[in-house]
């Protein structure tokens, strides 16, 4: 790009921006030859600037695409001390889609908006992996999507990995305290805590079920064609199903708990700002759309257009498929 590409204004953000924090510092200092965004490889030369009305609050050093009045598709970043919604600031542009200067090969998580409409559960058909896994197992959808994240299964941040090369021994117990967390978080990784979860709960609702079958449940009477309930209910057999029904809407109020904390650290992370129901659209989706929004999650974290999903890995991605920033 000339010196003539400096200045311009930018249209409305699209829908089409990239995550990630990237590794610089201030947007108008040198660049580095291949900066990485999100899986995307970007070869820059000396950037020009453009002046954009932010689409949403974003933070310093953050990379995101847009169109120019020209219908270039730009790959700029956001100056140092981040910008406001709606606020109007020059970005350095770090390269041009129409220039084959970009490599795609990550998932290009959109910022400011969802990626599509909490209802489009189908857009990549009937018998997609992911979505299948949603209406057979919703716990287990709702962890690979807390492991892609690298949140915890109460959808938490997981603690950071320390890397201090002292050798004192107090630095030398951190770090074998920080090894410690680490293994702990590769082998509880909220994929398997809900895995775990989900199990327990469907052996302790059949076993309790099946306990007082012959005590709650009615019996088919062939002769009068009727369903027959028992006239005395003994009392252990009514307190193990009152138990069984405690169990299930604690389940139930823990996976929807987990579905809202899902949701607003989503947005939270991408900068999608809340349209309907506003101060309670995370409880609402979760709570009267729950299958339909973890879908939504799901699709949002990944681009299944390039990457094939998987019921079973732990982040319902193919192993080959680059990490989620």
């Amino acid at each position: 790009m000339g010196a003539d590409d400096e200045d311009l204004v930018v249209e409305a953000a699209s829908s089409d921006y990239h995550g990630g924090i990237p590794q610089v510092t201030s947007s108008f200092q040198p660049l580095p030859d291949t900066p990485v965004v999100d899986g995307f490889v970007v070869v820059s030369s000396q950037p020009s600037y453009v002046e954009i009305v932010a689409p949403a609050d974003m933070p310093g050093g953050y990379q995101f695409s847009v169109h120019d009045v020209s219908g270039r598709h730009l790959i700029v970043v956001v100056p140092e001390g981040g910008v406001k919604q709606n606020e109007t600031f020059k970005a350095a542009v770090l390269s041009n889609y129409d220039s084959g200067d970009l490599l795609s090969r990550g998932h290009s998580v959109p910022v400011g908006e969802w990626r599509d409409g909490t209802l489009n559960c189908c857009v990549h058909g009937c018998c997609h992996p992911q979505l299948c896994l949603t209406i057979w197992m919703t716990p287990l959808a709702l962890g690979q999507i807390l492991t892609r994240l690298r949140l915890d299964w109460l959808a938490s941040p997981l603690p950071k990995s320390s890397s201090s090369s002292s050798t004192s021994s107090t630095s030398k117990d951190k770090i074998n305290s920080s090894r410690s967390s680490n293994k702990q978080q590769e082998i509880w990784t909220a994929f398997r805590v809900l895995l775990l979860l989900f199990i327990g709960y469907q052996f302790l609702d059949t076993f309790f079920y099946y306990l007082t079958y012959d005590y709650i449940q009615g019996q088919y009477d062939p002769e009068t064609k009727q369903v027959v309930y028992p006239e005395v209910v003994p009392a252990w057999a009514s307190a193990m199903d009152a138990l069984r029904d405690a169990l299930t809407a604690a389940y139930l109020l823990l996976m929807l708990f987990i579905t809202i904390r899902t949701r607003a650290a989503i947005r939270s992370r991408y900068a999608i700002p809340e349209k309907n129901c506003l101060g309670c659209e995370d409880l609402c989706c979760s709570l009267f759309c729950g299958g339909c929004t973890i879908c939504q999650m799901a699709r949002h974290t990944a681009d299944y257009h390039k990457y094939r999903s998987s019921c079973c890995t732990e982040t319902g991605l193919d192993y080959s498929s680059p990490q989620v920033v």
